[in-house]
């Protein structure tokens, strides 16, 4: 289970104590979906009324990849017992997907940071907004049994329905593009633009003297 504990984010109060903080707990369940589970928040002086709201975002920790990634949906009825919500899901895109792939190298380490506006019980009742992060990891097996799931290839970096993985046509065109694409990545667009161009009449100019793309004959036409 990981804690994030929460410290009240004005500089102009001090309704909770130096030392004191409201604490957020949750386990992170990775299945066919991405989920915050078991959410729990609580407060060492027992001083916590109420939660009106809560935001939770998360950055991969990765100097080659600084941005949110996924849209986490809290929600904050999971502390309410009676409410039936349970878990929080956190929704990748393949988009989301594509930009961790290009940088993972193995485990995923994610910084989970949360704000809240809570009621806590002080002289009557106040309104306070607490801050906070915590590093959550994500193991590689936990996260490629996700993409499979998610019918994302680890091996070709794009979304793809599972009869194209075992068709040898489209692997072989894939494969034959893999330069163009290193060229796309290191920006050089107009290699990548020329690779292209190359691997198309590589495939067309069969024969002597037939022109490649650029003649009739090779697409059927007279």
């Amino acid at each position: 289970m990981y804690t994030i504990n929460l410290f009240e984010s004005s500089m102009h109060s001090n309704h909770l104590n130096n030392n004191t903080y409201i604490k957020l707990e949750f386990d992170l369940r990775v299945s066919e979906n991405i989920y915050f589970s078991n959410i729990m928040m609580s407060d060492q002086t027992h001083r916590l009324q109420n939660i009106l709201d809560i935001q939770v975002s998360a950055k991969l920790n990765s100097t080659l990849l600084k941005k949110v990634v996924g849209e986490v949906q809290p929600n904050i009825r999971v502390f309410n017992q009676g409410s039936g919500y349970r878990e929080w899901e956190w929704i990748f895109d393949s988009n989301d997907i594509s930009a961790l792939e290009r940088v993972r190298s193995g485990d995923l380490y994610f910084t989970v940071e949360v704000t809240a506006l809570v009621e806590v019980r002080e002289n009557g009742n106040k309104f306070i907004a607490v801050t906070g992060n915590q590093q959550i990891k994500i193991s590689e097996s936990d996260w490629i049994r996700f993409l499979q799931y998610f019918g994302y290839s680890t091996k070709y970096g794009i979304t793809l329905p599972a009869s194209l993985l075992n068709d040898k046509s489209w692997i072989q065109a894939y494969e034959q593009l893999d330069v163009a694409r290193g060229h796309m990545q290191r920006g050089m667009t107009y290699d990548a633009l020329r690779q292209c161009l190359s691997v198309i009449e590589s495939y067309t100019d069969v024969g002597n003297g037939r022109g490649g793309p650029y003649s009739p004959k090779v697409w059927g036409t007279s």
